[in-house]
């Protein structure tokens, strides 16, 4: 635990002076700062420091580019919260982005190579199942799923066998009220949900119809994030990905926000 809090400060003590040293708008907001960062690292307490928002990146969003020459592709989030946004994400962040999810995947079972289900929605939202070859997956499409096609979703996962099924937790929710409807049974190994909140009553109604092994994780684009829950279904923040600030109702930062 100690070394892991001393990685985390001295990564977070890093990007802090990165921040200002190459970044216009921190340069700006958080210069007035930098004397005390160590403070805040040493305390891992950045609650003096000002926040920004996604409507932040939208109108300073030039201003919050590196000075520094570096390769980067763009990448939007989903619009889940409120309007999508646009951010900057350079190939280091890209890596460690996969790595992190790798490990998700591991906690949930998942070896490097195996066959999983992916039933999300896919890039070209096409209405047919289709074998990613590249990903050893199965994807079936969520913006169409229809309870007429379970027998042959069934089908489909029976002959390709996965490890695992990655789902939404409403589409996975929905896919066993349909085979209980149905009368029809499937038992994966396991099943790891995504994107979404996994709630009490789609984790109770999973765990009963498809009885296997539960997993969730959070994420976003942003990459400000990992969150994913272990064997015993507890959920940990995992801290070499980020540095995640918990924040109550009255703006006040702590274990309990």
């Amino acid at each position: 635990r100690d070394r892991l809090q001393g990685w985390v400060q001295e990564r977070l003590h890093r990007t802090l002076q990165l921040a200002v040293r190459t970044v216009p708008y921190y340069r700006r907001t958080l210069g007035p700062h930098a004397s005390r960062f160590t403070d805040y690292v040493d305390r891992l307490d950045l609650s003096e420091l000002p926040f920004i928002s996604k409507d932040t990146v939208r109108l300073h969003g030039a201003e919050l580019r590196t000075d520094s020459a570096v390769r980067a592709s763009v990448v939007r989030t989903s619009g889940t919260t409120g309007t999508p946004a646009e951010f900057l994400v350079d190939q280091p962040s890209q890596i460690l982005q996969f790595a992190s999810l790798w490990r998700v995947l591991n906690w949930a079972g998942y070896s490097f190579g195996d066959r999983f289900v992916d039933i999300r929605r896919n890039p070209s939202q096409a209405s047919v199942i289709k074998r990613d070859r590249r990903m050893n997956s199965l994807v079936i499409p969520v913006f169409h799923f229809r309870r007429e096609n379970v027998p042959l979703y069934l089908e489909h996962l029976r002959r390709f066998n996965p490890v695992l099924i990655k789902s939404y937790p409403s589409a996975i929710d929905l896919l066993c009220r349909w085979l209980s409807e149905l009368g029809l049974e499937y038992r994966p190994p396991g099943v790891l949900t995504c994107a979404e909140t996994l709630f009490d009553h789609q984790r109770a109604v999973i765990r009963d119809v498809l009885q296997c092994s539960l997993y969730d994780f959070y994420n976003h684009n942003e990459r400000a994030g990992l969150i994913s829950t272990c064997e015993r279904g507890t959920y940990h923040i995992h801290e070499e990905y980020s540095w995640i600030e918990l924040v109550g109702e009255q703006g006040q930062t702590g274990p309990d926000g």
